[in-house]
């Protein structure tokens, strides 16, 4: 099969998510993708499922760098990296400020700095080197116990906004897209190109990963209903807010952002317009969600996350 990743929704519980890890396995998906919320930790459940799985990457998807210790997160990634049997993905981000400040009491500073001296100290560390970092954002000295299988570890940044892009460009393995419509993955794409090449590194050498959102069905209520649950949340949010507005969206997500702002989330989705939905989700007839997935392929994503 083409190459695909699969991320499933959090709503389905461990154990149904489980059953589908199994069978992505054996379907041939080449990653499965785990974000990490209020739902449960990334690494835990993606540690459940090195069990039951044979071949298929694990990917943490993300998880926020500002709730660990690059320490910290090394280890956890070595240990994940040992259960699968070589088969860890670091899939890190920023985060969101008013989910990282109101949720964990922990303030985003300085992110694009701190995100690049994390990578780094992961990244060393995963090689099995001894650290000595004496940054801006982190001062440490360390070394894992036990290096992981593999000499690199690949590590996936999430990206939004342009200056992000071009960070992901410069120093990840892949670069993961969420949210994203196929006029602004070439916005995205140009962004990349732009960090890449500071790195003396090509688009050619990196994987661009994005998020898609499939609904095999041709029940268009069910479709708009499944969507704007999820959307809404989503388009709220700063980062988000920006990417949809310079998609085209200005008005809508403005509304949106208000509607949730006052606390009115029911008002927000009856907002969601029918162009966002035809933009963000791959619907229809299972062949049609394949051609709508593939588009994306053709347009630069090498790796689609269903």
């Amino acid at each position: 099969m083409a190459r695909l990743g699969v991320v499933f929704r959090n709503e389905l519980g461990f154990r149904d998510q489980l059953d589908c890890a199994v069978l992505a396995d054996q379907r041939g998906y080449e990653s499965l993708w785990v974000p990490e919320g209020r739902t449960g930790d990334a690494f835990t459940t993606l540690a459940g499922f090195a069990m039951r799985t044979q071949r298929i990457g694990l990917a943490t998807g993300i998880i926020p760098i500002y709730l660990r210790t690059p320490s910290l997160t090394a280890m956890t990634v070595a240990n994940l990296e040992d259960i699968s049997q070589g088969r860890a993905l670091a899939g890190l981000g920023i985060g969101h400020r008013g989910t990282t400040d109101r949720g964990h009491s922990v303030k985003i500073d300085a992110p694009f700095r701190t995100l690049r001296e994390f990578v780094d100290i992961i990244r060393r560390l995963l090689a099995g080197e001894a650290v000595d970092h004496q940054g801006e954002s982190y001062q440490l000295r360390y070394k894992l116990g036990a290096p992981p299988r593999r000499a690199k570890v690949p590590i996936a940044l999430a990206a939004l906004g342009p200056r992000m892009l071009e960070c992901a460009g410069e120093i990840a393995d892949y670069v993961l897209l969420n949210w994203t419509t196929l006029p602004y993955l070439q916005v995205a794409l140009d962004h990349i190109r732009t960090g890449a090449a500071r790195a003396g590194r090509t688009l050619a050498d990196l994987e661009i990963a994005c998020y898609i959102r499939v609904v095999p069905s041709e029940d268009w209520t069910a479709i708009r209903r499944a969507f704007q649950r999820s959307f809404v949340s989503y388009a709220a949010q700063p980062f988000y807010n920006r990417m949809l507005q310079l998609s085209g969206f200005t008005d809508t997500v403005t509304a949106i952002m208000q509607a949730m702002q006052q606390g009115d989330p029911v008002r927000a989705m009856d907002l969601v317009s029918d162009d966002i939905v035809d933009a963000l989700v791959a619907y229809g007839t299972p062949a049609q969600c394949r051609q709508q997935v593939e588009a994306y392929r053709q347009a630069g994503v090498t790796l689609p996350v269903v």
